[in-house]
């Protein structure tokens, strides 16, 4: 008796090679060993039919414990791969349709029969995985990110302190600012950071933006710059001009009082007022002309713009588009540049598309 319990641990020892090999061979060899161990009569005694019905009943318990892994699998949205070939089988996650699966490495999105590998976490028979972002919190979503289209309004008033008496000044310097193609204001603001304060609904706004003006000087009009700095004007009938403008860029950091209707900014209205502090990155003025021989360029930076910005900033809207206007409260030239003219206030009225991804 003790021999025959021998023979079927020996049997069932075999049970972990089942996976690399074809179950008769190890099964076969493993009981060979096993009955030349007996002695020679109780060896005589087991038959064929004895030894194929082990073989059998190993079998079927393979089958049924498969059957049972499916079973557990499936209640837990595992699937179980079949080895082809080497017997065994594989593991592996099988994440429901929609499901957000996060590797070592990645967040993926599966779709259909996708799965990834439990044992390396690396993607396995993958279709049409893509990587998603997680939704980002409506909370932070302000509308000073985007970019923004201008005209421009050169004012004056008599207390460069004061808003009150703000007036209108007709062309300083020959600037022409009527014409929205050739005079503009340009806003790219590629960075936000919305802080919520009460909910979603009320929050501070900050960032990082660029501000570029352009401003064109009538065609016959030379500016030119006196020993002392001061902007001078020259008159040109001769040549015949193509280009006459000043340009001036800004990098800029808002601080804004965000309030809107509801939590998802995109149908939302939404009013965003505080100030825009600036310093000059770029200021340059820029005249092509040409004459009977040849063609010139002249440019000349710096021309004594404020380098310096502060102004207002008003914005109203609903969604992702907006319409904002801005108001200095610092000139557009330093005092010594103008000399005795009046101080220049450029205001900005313009439309605004916010990107709220």
């Amino acid at each position: 008796m003790k021999h025959l319990i021998a023979c079927t641990v020996a049997l069932f020892a075999s049970f972990g090679t089942m996976a690399q090999n074809p179950v008769e061979a190890p099964l076969a060899l493993e009981l060979e060993r096993a009955l030349s161990s007996l002695d020679s009569n109780l060896a005589a005694g087991l038959s064929e039919q004895f030894t194929n019905a082990l073989f059998r009943l190993i079998a079927v318990s393979m089958e049924e414990a498969a059957n049972e892994m499916e079973d557990a699998a499936r209640e837990l949205h595992l699937e179980v791969v079949p080895n082809e070939g080497s017997g065994g089988v594989t593991v592996v996650s099988g994440a429901r349709d929609g499901d957000l699966v996060r590797t070592e490495n990645e967040l993926v999105l599966v779709n259909g029969t996708d799965s990834l590998t439990l044992e390396d976490r690396s993607v396995n028979d993958l279709l049409d995985l893509e990587e998603v972002e997680e939704p980002q919190d409506p909370g932070h979503v302000g509308y000073w990110k985007g970019w923004g289209l201008g005209s421009v309004l050169l004012t004056n008033r008599p207390n460069p302190g004061n808003l009150n008496g703000m007036e209108l000044l007709d062309s300083p310097f020959d600037l022409q600012t009527g014409n929205a193609l050739s005079s503009w204001n340009i806003q790219l603001n590629p960075y936000e950071y919305r802080q919520p304060l009460i909910g979603d609904a009320i929050g501070i706004t900050t960032g990082v933006g660029f501000d570029w003006w352009r401003f064109n000087v009538s065609p016959k009009t030379v500016l030119t710059r006196s020993e002392t700095g001061a902007i001078a004007l020259a008159v040109d009938t001769t040549n015949q001009v193509r280009r006459n403008h000043l340009s001036l860029t800004y990098l800029r950091v808002p601080l804004l009082l965000s309030l809107r209707t509801q939590s998802d900014p995109e149908s939302a209205l939404h009013i965003e007022c505080g100030v825009v502090g600036g310093i000059r990155l770029h200021n340059q003025y820029v005249r092509k002309y040409s004459d009977s021989e040849s063609n010139y360029v002249d440019k000349v930076k710096g021309f004594g713009m404020n380098p310096l910005q502060l102004n207002a900033r008003l914005v109203l809207g609903y969604g992702g588009f907006s319409v904002f206007a801005e108001v200095p409260f610092r000139p557009l030239w330093n005092e010594a540049a103008i000399s005795d003219n009046p101080l220049v206030y450029p205001v900005t009225l313009g439309i605004k598309f916010t990107d709220l991804d």
